[in-house]
Order: structure tokens, then sequence, then C-alpha cells
């Protein structure tokens, strides 16, 4: 915290590369911290970060409240992004964003781990806390603006949960 925390804006390296959301997710600055990283991300649009960040920043995201944002990063057209891979050809998840360095893999689960969060949140098949193997299973789907209609499906030990929800006026 010496080193990297702003005392005097709550920042944590600038909220670069989802600095924040590490610090968040271990319970490190202060209200302005989470604030930060969500004013951050609203005014980039797209991920800046790599293998851990993506997954941490999606998560704390969906934690806190801000679906929205989570799925307008996950859902972004901007050329460092998902769409941004599948524009440029992908047909795979890429181990970089478009933007880096070409020579590395173009069918690589660095980036996947965000997927979870699709089930876990938007589907909102999850078990309650202190529980294992889903035995007290729990569906809270999470409704945001973005999405006129989410279907899916988790198998889990006892056999397979779907979930489907469609958004009407």
């Amino acid at each position: 915290m010496a080193t990297y925390y702003n005392t005097w804006d709550g920042n944590v390296i600038g909220c670069l590369q989802g600095a924040n959301a590490f610090a968040v997710d271990i319970g490190l600055g202060d209200a302005r911290t989470y604030a930060n990283l969500v004013n951050y991300y609203k005014r980039i649009g797209h991920f800046d970060t790599g293998i851990c960040g993506t997954d941490i920043v999606t998560r704390v995201l969906f934690e806190h409240g801000d679906a929205e944002l989570a799925v307008s990063l996950l859902d972004s057209k901007h050329p460092v992004s998902f769409e941004g891979m599948r524009q440029a050809g992908a047909t795979t998840i890429w181990e970089n964003w478009p933007h880096a360095v070409w020579d590395r893999s173009h069918d690589h689960p660095m980036f996947g781990s965000p997927a979870a969060y699709l089930f876990d949140y938007l589907l909102g098949i999850t078990q309650r806390e202190g529980t294992v193997a889903y035995g007290d299973l729990v569906i809270k789907p999470c409704f945001v603006k973005q999405l006129t209609r989410v279907s899916g499906s988790r198998t889990l030990p006892k056999g397979e949960v779907s979930v489907s929800y469609v958004r009407e006026e």
C-alpha cells in the first residue's frame, strides 16, 4: 500500500490494468478505490488487462452489483476486446488481445475465465455459501439492460440445471 496506493485519490497504480480491482478483491483501498474502478472502465470502455486482471475485474464488477458494466466490457466493440479478436478472424480465444504480439497462440484459454461468470451471475446458477458440490443450489439470475434473452445450463453432480429468461417491456 505504501508503494502503490495513492492516498490523495484512492487509486492503486492509477487504476491501470485492473489494479484497483485487485485491491478491492483483497480488501485494500477505500470506497474511492471501487468507485474509481467503475469510472475508469466506463470511461475507457474495454479491458486493459492480462490474464488475471480480466478475470478479477469482471468478477469484482459482478460481485459489487455492476453487472451492466461487466457485460459491456465483455461485449465491447473496441479493437482490444473479445469482439476485436473475432473481427481479426478468431474462432477461438487468443493468448493476447488483437493489438498485441501476433506470433502468440490463437487457441489458448488465457482470457477464458470470465466465461464462468456467465453461469454464476447472468444465469445465476450458484450454490449457497458454505456448501459443497451444489448440494444447496441457488438460482438468482442477474438481469442487465444489454441482454433481452439469456439461456444456458450447467452440469452439476446431481444433473443438469437450465435457466432461461426473456426480458420484455
